[in-house]
């Protein structure tokens, strides 16, 4: 079965090491054997954007 999952990763304010933050998500995932691929979009600001293109493809739960 192949899925792709998509989502947005909160890292929080530069006072909380984003970069920092980011390297451990990658790490965990990289341990993961059931992740076979992922891939990061360029960071932006969640409030304030500049937001992606949307695709229209979204599901809200």
């Amino acid at each position: 079965m192949n899925e792709t999952i998509e989502g947005i990763i909160q890292l929080g304010t530069v006072a909380k090491q984003p970069e920092q933050r980011l390297e451990r998500i990658t790490d965990w995932l990289k341990a993961r054997p059931d992740v076979l691929h992922f891939q990061f979009s360029p960071r932006f600001d969640g409030w304030n954007g500049p937001f992606l293109v949307s695709d229209g493809q979204e599901n809200n739960f």
